[in-house]
């Protein structure tokens, strides 16, 4: 008999992506699974929705269009330790992992395009 994964604990999750139907269906698909998903758009509104959201979990674009999400990454994890946040990072293209990211940038774990639930799952598991 095939052992069943551990549940996932419910996660407030911020998925920051420039391209809305990404992001839109990255949440719907987080919500179906019991979690609390909010989604932004660019840099600016990712800094402002960890005040505001209170992320567990940062799902981030890398290759924003207003910005670096490695500069992001780099902001948020500045304030990671007051809003106990776990960054992730999404990549921009279904390409291998771009150089650069890794946990000295602030990323935790790497996902290509088009996310894989899954594997999200499997991380978010991971994540305590």
């Amino acid at each position: 008999m095939a052992r069943r994964p551990a549940p996932i604990v419910p996660r407030r999750v911020l998925v920051v992506d420039d391209y809305r139907d990404s992001r839109y269906v990255t949440c719907v698909a987080l919500g179906l699974r019991g979690h609390t998903c909010g989604h932004v758009g660019s840099s600016r509104d990712a800094l402002e929705a960890i005040g505001t959201f209170r992320p567990d979990v940062v799902v981030l674009e890398w290759a924003l269009r207003d910005g670096s999400g490695i500069g992001l990454a780099t902001r948020l994890r500045e304030v990671s330790a007051e809003h106990g946040i776990a960054l992730r990072v999404i990549a921009a293209s279904s390409q291998d992992e771009p150089s650069g990211l890794s946990a000295a940038e602030g990323f935790e774990a790497y996902l290509s395009k088009p996310v894989s639930m899954d594997e999200l799952d499997d991380i978010l598991r991971a994540s305590g």
